[in-house]
């Protein structure tokens, strides 16, 4: 029996592993509240909440947007068989996926969904966008 070969694990373990970050950051959404809660100290004003409230609204926005460039880098071809862009997007998929629901149960400030958006979502989408960009420019110097 012949093992599998690097793409045939690094590519679907990839998606499954985006997907399953997708799932976390859309629940951010619905439990955004008690994280809400936790972040404001004392007695806080209408203001404080909706400031803390669109601050969470803004890192899951962000986030929404970093799974969508690997989405379509991953879906698009560009990046599927780069095993080092793959290699980054599971490790970091799978500690963004993890955390962002220790963020969710555990009630966490909203500071540290910022912090898992910047280092594991931000970081690899640049990377992507960086891959899509250079593909794009190759296919329109070839026609």
């Amino acid at each position: 029996m012949m093992p599998p070969k690097t793409a045939e694990i690094i590519v679907p373990l990839r998606f499954m592993l985006t997907v399953g970050t997708l799932i976390a950051t859309l629940l951010v959404y619905f439990h955004r509240a008690d994280n809400v809660a936790v972040s404001v100290a004392g007695n806080p004003t209408t203001a404080e909440l909706q400031a803390a409230d669109a601050s969470v609204l803004a890192a899951w926005a962000v986030q929404l947007i970093c799974l969508a460039i690997s989405l379509t880098g991953l879906l698009g071809g560009f990046s599927m068989f780069m095993h080092g862009v793959g290699l980054l997007q599971i490790v970091c998929q799978l500690a963004a996926g993890v955390l962002t629901c220790l963020f969710i149960l555990g009630s966490w400030h909203i500071a540290a969904l910022w912090y898992i958006t910047g280092f594991l979502g931000i970081v690899p989408a640049v990377a992507e966008t960086g891959i899509i960009a250079t593909a794009l420019a190759c296919r329109s110097q070839r026609q």
